[in-house]
């Protein structure tokens, strides 16, 4: 399962990749995205200053099992450049939790229902 706070610093589309990837594969995952939360499933948040890596968002690196990096799309990408485009100066902030046992009751239902 992956939990996404639809207010988040962090963006879906990597998340729809990856979800799409593991049904390719035919693991069973569900994207759930939760309304009015933010990274830290917090209805307080906003988008601050800090650092995240979440600039690649429509291209994310993944990283190879030799250890290589590469973007979504299959392109090489080094370390350097991959600082450069997919770290941001964006950060989450607001921390009060108030939808974290929402995003508990979605988890624990969800292998509830597929782990029979």
């Amino acid at each position: 399962m992956i939990i996404k706070g639809e207010e988040s610093h962090y963006y879906i589309e990597p998340c729809k990749i990856l979800e799409k990837e593991l049904l390719k594969k035919g693991n069973k995952v569900k994207l759930v995205n939760i309304p009015q939360a933010n990274h830290f499933f917090s209805t307080n948040g906003e988008i601050g200053k800090g650092v995240a890596v979440n600039g690649c968002r429509h291209d994310p690196i993944v990283r190879m099992s030799d250890g290589k990096l590469r973007l979504y799309s299959g392109a090489r990408i080094y370390i350097k450049e991959a600082k450069r485009k997919c770290i941001t100066s964006e950060s989450g902030k607001g921390k009060n939790r108030k939808k974290l046992n929402e995003a508990v009751n979605l988890t624990i239902a969800f292998f509830k229902k597929n782990l029979n």
